[in-house]
Formats: structure tokens, C-alpha cells, sequence
């Protein structure tokens, strides 16, 4: 007999899933682009985002798994690369859109199934 899993978790998994799709190709592409070699004031700023790409991977496992960390861990990361953009003067859409989606995953999806988490 398989558990019974509910829509909202169905959802969050598989929002979960293309999270870490996307993760695994944007961390392959930075690792490319940082092979190839950058302007050194552009090289930190590709590190901040081979970091990120690596974190969402792990961290999207973690709240498969029901574990707080990855999800605080996520939210982390996303701001750290947000506030980076920032700083550095690259502030863009895709900021903007990764923020606002990380927030959406963390306000409409984990937060109702927060006490779950471990």
C-alpha cells in the first residue's frame, strides 16, 4: 500500500525536483564559464553564483526530508546572492525572479507544513 501523500506535498516536491534540475545545469555552466577564465572583478560574483547552484541542490534534498536547515538554508543563499547582485551594481531580473520564487516556494508550499520539519 503506498503513503498517502497530499497534493500540497506532491507539489512542493516536484517544484523541489526542477529546483535542483536547473541547479545541477546552472552549477555545470558556472563551472564551465569559471574554467574558461573571467575579468577578475566578475569572478567572485560567478563563484557567489556556482555556490548558490550547489546549495539549492543539497538544500531542495533537505526539505524533501523534512529538515528546517534546508529550507533555512535556501532562503539564506538566495539572499546572500540577491544582496550580492546588490553590491556588486549586476542587480537583474533574474535577482529579482529567483528571490521571488525562492519566496513563493517558502511562503505557499513549506511554511503551511512547517511544524513537519525536523
Amino acid at each position: 500500500m503506498q503513503p498517502q501523500v497530499s497534493l500540497q506535498d506532491e507539489q512542493l516536491r516536484r517544484l523541489l525536483r526542477f529546483v535542483q534540475i536547473v541547479s545541477v545545469l546552472g552549477f555545470l555552466y558556472s563551472i564551465a564559464a569559471l574554467t574558461q577564465g573571467t575579468a577578475p572583478n566578475a569572478a567572485w560574483l560567478h563563484v557567489l553564483y556556482t555556490s548558490w547552484f550547489l546549495l539549492a541542490i543539497v538544500s531542495a534534498q533537505a526539505v524533501i526530508y523534512r529538515l528546517k536547515a534546508g529550507a533555512i538554508t535556501l532562503a539564506i543563499g538566495t539572499i546572500a546572492v540577491m544582496i550580492g547582485e546588490l553590491v556588486g551594481g549586476v542587480a537583474s531580473i533574474g535577482g529579482a525572479s529567483l528571490g521571488l520564487f525562492v519566496a513563493y516556494l517558502i511562503i505557499a508550499h513549506i511554511r503551511p507544513i512547517w511544524g513537519t520539519f525536523e
